[in-house]
């Protein structure tokens, strides 16, 4: 039996002396219709901010339009090809007969020849990681992955667990994540946060890069350029279903609920941004951990 998962319960196949680990189609299915349904608005929306000059179409919008485009062809293909994508992660261990195999490699690896698990990200910049094999005299295997920092619990559990039954040692230091350490980590998050137009903007694109080694701050930061995108959606959303209308109209009674609902929505607009900001800092200057729960589906994959 499998050490018990919750993050990685679907990643995980136990059946009888055999065990099957996959990432779920899924995986890439939800991220292509992010891509595909929220980059190309934003973009649009920047194409419509820089498109009309004095003579008419501004050259960049076309290019932005184009990028819309390619971002949304770009996350449709991404979902359509999640099973296949799926598939090539396939890795199954057969402890009855001693073999591992994997979609990638035709030709199965003995367990004997397993010298230790690790977990390691691909990539310094990157935050996914994967659970890997070393192998005597030979390249090292991916049983597992990629998978994010929500998972690194399960995943070190997996690892232990799996290195038990190898008879083989295990290293998890690479995906280890230190919690707040210090009273200038939780100041940073409220710069993340503080309520300023510019500032946290400006602060949260320092600490997405400054901050690798600072989990806290760098949940804050992704979070806040987060939290600015699905405000920037919002308020298009707003515009394009009052404003727009309203633009349109001609002097009316339909005209004067126009403004009183656009009035009104972006009143609230405001106290939204500003209250889930306010909050966050409070949150940050007392180290607390506060998903905004609106963006909870994208950012707890980030959580320290």
């Amino acid at each position: 039996m499998t050490p018990p998962l919750t993050t990685l319960r679907a990643y995980v196949r136990c059946s009888g002396h055999e065990i099957e680990l996959r990432v779920p189609a899924w995986h890439w299915a939800w991220r292509g219709l992010l891509v595909a349904l929220a980059l190309p608005p934003l973009i649009v929306l920047l194409a419509l901010l820089v498109s009309l000059d004095d003579e008419g179409v501004a050259a960049p919008s076309v290019v932005l339009a184009g990028l819309a485009g390619l971002a949304f062809v770009s996350g449709v293909l991404l979902a359509l090809l999640s099973p296949l994508l799926s598939r090539r992660t396939l890795t199954r261990i057969d402890f009855a007969q001693g073999v591992l195999t994997t979609a990638r490699s035709p030709y199965p690896v003995e367990l004997g020849t397993l010298a230790g698990l690790y977990l390691a990200r691909p990539s310094k910049l990157g935050v996914f990681f994967e659970l890997r094999a070393r192998r005597l005299g030979a390249p090292d295997v991916r049983l597992l992955g990629p998978l994010v920092p929500k998972h690194s619990h399960d995943a070190t559990a997996l690892a232990s667990w799996l290195g038990a039954r190898l008879n083989v040692p295990v290293d998890v230091s690479g995906v280890d994540a230190p919690a707040v350490s210090s009273t200038s980590d939780q100041l940073a998050g409220v710069l993340c946060y503080l309520p300023i137009q510019g500032v946290f903007l400006i602060a949260s694109l320092y600490y997405l890069f400054a901050a690798r080694r600072r989990p806290f701050v760098r949940f804050c930061a992704i979070q806040s350029l987060s939290q600015f995108g699905f405000s920037l959606l919002v308020l298009t959303l707003i515009l394009l279903a009052l404003g727009l209308p309203l633009g349109l109209s001609d002097p009316s009674p339909l005209q004067t609920l126009l403004i009183v609902l656009l009035a009104g929505s972006l009143g609230l607009f405001w106290l939204w941004n500003f209250g889930a900001h306010a909050y966050a800092c409070w949150a940050a200057y007392k180290g607390r951990l506060w998903v905004m729960p609106w963006l909870g589906f994208w950012v707890r994959r980030f959580l320290p």
